[in-house]
């Protein structure tokens, strides 16, 4: 079954999720978690 396109409205928020496998941790310290932020 084909995915139905998503809108992308530049300047409009986007939800973002980050999780693991399994639900498992992704990021292991801090400075890990800013530079994923810094990179939104």
């Amino acid at each position: 079954m084909v995915r139905i396109a998503r809108v992308v409205v530049p300047g409009y928020p986007h939800h973002i999720t980050q999780r693991g496998n399994r639900r498992q941790q992704t990021f292991f310290c801090k400075e890990d978690y800013l530079a994923y932020l810094d990179l939104m």
